[in-house]
């Protein structure tokens, strides 16, 4: 075949013409738009997922709404939805979704002003399969749904699967379960319905309980169907899921041990810089050893977790009841602030062998020239071995007597459930070569005393009492004792209600005594008792026995009543202390006589009796150099007073010629106080208290400084390796 060159050379150009002025002004697309492809993903019952590619786009965005609620428009998809990876195609997740519940993902693009449109697809979110579903499991949040078979009622409990195993290890088939139940009841909530819970660590429930969640653990998910009083009605629905993992942190816990005993040992914790908190326990060496063994130590770093109270501080506390001769070890684990665990730090220890205490008491009565003398106070001494702890009840010897024959209780059961516990370092001293010597003092002269002491250590228990009495007061014979009794008029200036000066008028008996046992009581001391005082109601001893105060509390908590001393020569003054109350009767708490000016001063008020025998005058008493006018109040705590009645004046008392009195039946301070009522008397053994006691060495002073630890309030079952003693926050 022949070619026209000629011809395929002219073709060539009209085509070359063709294209030319075939592409001329007919391309009219304009620049790219932005925009983002979106493709339906795999879904749950509670979430769903979709992919998502922005193109030509400096910035994407997009909403998840329910089906039938309005998308928003582009401008406020970009605005206010969730950024979307820019460049490539990326897998997005949307959690925390409705079951069988359609859903819109709608989707805008932008490049610069350009906006692009909205595009959107459905996507439906599946159906719970069981009773027990996980949503979630992060490293700090756990989100699960429980779709019921029946309308009833059930507890529900996610916990460490570790933790709930430690529970069970060993035991019976029967122990087994009855413990299961025990911790979905103690630890587990109560609900009705299908519903979805969430548990946020660090979090409080409705009742104030800390909410804890731990990352990379094995949890397990209980539920059980229960009656309407708590008892379990189905077989358990469990469910085992695991939290996000996370890294090992490099924080350390110092676990240092002290005094270590037959029974338990002290522990000081101190935990690193950057823990957020850490957790502590103790238990036999070989019985963890095993559990270590057996499942791990991480493992056993969640037994650990789920079953102490979380620490923040450097913490010391005791631990007692431990078994003698055997090995045991404080365990420590943390979690740092990045929720990090640290590795398991341990100290081993072992207790010491068990022997019987000995207990020795021994006495002796002296002037010690700081106002403790014979006549009110008993020094005592307790000299011990081998002992870890010393309880300890000083009462007068008539109120123990009174204890033993009413209650039927013996001097072992009356120090175990009533006697204080000496601290640590005390009894360190009592076991030591010279004993603890305290002073026992405010007792009344002439009357017998009783020390009660018990030492304990892990196996043994040594009781041994001692009785002592104080010297009598030397008797003072004077003529006031017979001219002073009678029926007095007061009066006393002092501030009323509004701070206001106002002048208190009264009616005041002035006795031996209301009884025979206080009449026997107040000669002994060369007292007289003085009725009545500004508005304070008067309730006698046999009012308040009608009131059910026993008498020999009666005969103490009457009142108001107050005291003239009188001394050699016909020297009379109002005491003013702590040993004998105005009353005791108010619930408020034990009134007192007091000197009050700047302060409040426990001072004599010295008296000027005439030379008649029908006046008498309560000067003021005086203290460093200034007058303290007569008061009255209670204290509140050892440096703290309320006061009820604010005197301003001296007291005048002027002997009424009719001798008629009638004291007063109403108590009233107003604006000051609300009217004091009657409190209920203390059992016998509540009325046994220390308070008079006073020791007489100082234990060496403690390395660190430490003050109550206030410990979350959460639901945890009681587990002996996290039995702990008084806990206390070490402050700088």
């Amino acid at each position: 075949m022949k070619f026209n060159l000629r011809y395929l050379a002219n073709l060539f150009v009209a085509a070359l013409l063709f294209c030319a002025t075939g592409c001329k002004d007919d391309d009219t697309s304009g620049p790219e738009m932005p925009a983002v492809k979106i493709a339906p993903g795999a879904t749950t019952a509670s979430s769903i997922s979709f992919t998502a590619t922005p193109e030509y786009a400096d910035a994407a965005a997009y909403v998840c709404v329910e089906k039938g609620m309005l998308i928003p428009s582009a401008e406020n998809i970009l605005a206010n939805g969730t950024a979307l990876t820019l460049d490539k195609e990326s897998l997005v997740e949307v959690k925390n979704l409705k079951d069988t519940t359609v859903y819109v993902v709608a989707a805008a693009a932008k490049m610069g002003d350009q906006i692009g449109n909205v595009v959107s697809v459905e996507i439906k979110t599946g159906a719970y399969d069981g009773v027990l579903n996980i949503i979630d499991a992060t490293q700090s949040v756990i989100s699960y749904h429980i779709k019921p078979t029946s309308d009833s009622r059930y507890y529900h409990l996610a916990i460490p699967k570790a933790y709930w195993d430690y529970q069970i290890e060993g035991e019976s088939a029967s122990e087994a379960e009855r413990i299961k139940t025990a911790m979905l009841k103690q630890l587990g909530s109560v609900d009705r319905g299908e519903k979805t819970y969430t548990l946020t660590d660090g979090e409080k429930d409705v009742h104030k309980n800390l909410t804890q969640v731990f990352p990379a653990t094995e949890y397990l998910l209980v539920k059980a169907d229960c009656d309407a009083e708590g008892n379990l009605t189905s077989a358990l629905d469990t469910l085992t899921f695991e939290t996000a993992e996370n890294s090992v942190s490099a924080a350390e816990i110092t676990v240092e041990l002290s005094r270590i005993t037959s029974s338990g040992v002290t522990i000081r914790c101190v935990p690193g810089a950057i823990l957020n908190r850490y957790y502590i326990g103790i238990e036999e060496t070989a019985v963890v050893n095993q559990y270590i063994e057996k499942y791990g130590k991480e493992a056993w770093k969640r037994v650990l977790m789920a079953g102490s109270q979380p620490f923040e501080h450097t913490i010391s506390t005791s631990v007692s009841g431990k078994k003698p001769t055997v090995d045991y070890t404080v365990y420590a684990v943390g979690i740092d602030d990045d929720r990090n665990f640290t590795d398991l730090f341990q100290k081993n220890f072992t207790t010491k062998q068990s022997a019987m205490p000995t207990v020795a008491l021994d006495y002796e009565l002296k002037d010690d020239g700081q106002g403790r003398n014979p006549y009110n106070t008993i020094f005592f001494n307790i000299k011990t071995t081998d002992a870890d702890m010393i309880k300890y009840v000083t009462a007068s010897t008539a109120e123990i007597t009174e204890i033993r024959n009413e209650l039927g209780l013996s001097d072992e059961e009356i120090v175990t459930l009533v006697g204080d516990t000496l601290p640590d370092n005390y009894t360190d001293l009592a076991n030591g070569e010279n004993g603890l010597p305290f002073s026992y003092s405010g007792l009344s002269s002439g009357t017998s005393y009783t020390l009660i002491v018990q030492a304990l250590n892990g196996e043994y228990s040594k009781v041994e009492v001692l009785s002592a009495s104080t010297q009598e007061i030397p008797r003072v014979e004077s003529q006031l004792f017979d001219k002073l009794p009678g029926e007095w008029s007061a009066t006393i200036n002092g501030l009323g209600s509004q701070n206001q000066d106002s002048t208190y008028t009264f009616d005041v008996t002035i006795a031996a005594g209301v009884n025979e046992a206080t009449t026997e009581e107040y000669r002994k001391h060369n007292l007289l008792v003085c009725l009545g005082l500004a508005d304070f109601n008067y309730y006698g001893p046999e009012e308040l026995v009608a009131n059910n105060f026993p008498q020999s509390v009666a005969n103490e908590a009457y009142g108001p009543k107050w005291f003239l001393q009188i001394a050699e020569g016909d020297e009379v003054t109002v005491l003013c202390d702590t040993e004998r109350n105005l009353f005791d009767w108010a619930q408020q708490g034990t009134f007192y006589l007091m000197g009050i000016n700047e302060q409040v001063v426990f001072e004599p008020f010295p008296v000027e009796v005439s030379d008649d025998f029908n006046t008498i005058k309560v000067k003021t008493a005086v203290y460093e150099g200034a007058d303290y006018f007569m008061g009255a109040g209670y204290l509140v705590s050892s440096n703290r007073v309320s006061l009820a009645f604010i005197g301003t004046s001296e007291m005048t008392l002027t002997r009424k010629a009719d001798g008629n009195t009638v004291l007063n039946q109403g108590l009233r301070m107003p604006g000051r106080h609300s009217e004091f009522t009657l409190k209920k008397p203390g059992s016998l053994l509540e009325r046994i208290s220390c308070e008079k006691v006073h020791f007489d060495v100082t234990p060496a002073a403690e390395a660190h400084s430490y003050e109550s630890y206030e410990q979350p309030q959460m639901k945890l079952m009681e587990v002996p390796f996290a039995a702990f003693d008084e806990i206390r926050k070490e402050v700088k």
